[in-house]
Parts: C-alpha cells; sequence; structure tokens
C-alpha cells in the first residue's frame, strides 16, 4: 500500500471517529433535561371552552344534529396548541398573554 493512500485513510478514519466523539457527546447532553420542566402523568392542559369546535358543537346541537354535536363535543374536550405563525416576537408575546393567563392551564 502506498504511504499516500494509507494516510489518506488514516486521515478518513480519524475524521470518523471524531464525528462518532461529538455525536455521543451532543446525544448525551440532548437528553438531560432539568426535572423541574418534566411533565408528569398529572400534567393537565387548557381546553378552551370558546373554540371553533365547541361553537360547531352548539350550533349542531341547536339544529338537532345529535350525531355531529357528540363528535364536535369529543373533538373540543381535548386540548390542542394554538399556533402562532406571524408577526414580530413582541406581537406574539402581546397575542399568547391571554392564553398562557387563563386558570386551568
Amino acid at each position: 500500500m502506498k504511504p499516500r493512500t494509507l494516510r489518506r485513510r488514516a486521515t478518513a478514519a480519524l475524521a470518523a471517529l471524531a464525528a462518532c466523539a461529538a455525536l455521543t457527546a451532543t446525544q448525551g447532553q440532548a437528553q438531560a433535561a432539568p426535572a423541574a420542566d418534566a411533565l408528569t402523568p398529572a400534567t393537565r392542559f387548557y381546553v378552551d371552552p370558546q373554540s371553533k369546535a365547541a361553537k360547531q358543537a352548539l350550533a349542531d346541537l341547536g339544529t338537532g344534529d345529535l350525531t355531529s354535536a357528540v363528535n364536535m363535543a369529543r373533538l373540543t374536550s381535548r386540548p390542542q396548541a394554538e399556533w402562532f405563525t406571524e408577526g414580530t416576537p413582541d406581537e406574539v408575546r402581546a397575542r399568547s398573554e391571554p392564553w398562557s393567563a387563563r386558570p386551568g392551564r
């Protein structure tokens, strides 16, 4: 084997080892989470009683469509995310404040 080929292989092997070591170090850090931020089985999320699904369930009930009303009531009883996809960070903070300040969240 030529010395130049041997050097290239050794360099490639060292680069691969360094990449593996870096990945291992980052995975260890990513898995460590502070205990205070952990969700427990007792964690409860806010369910918005004024959601579109809740209003639709009431509308279906008012028209006598019981099957749709029950389905919408099931849907509205589950916590759902509220996405803020537009605006500056300050605008998003201002719009999200009422959600984070609601009781029972």
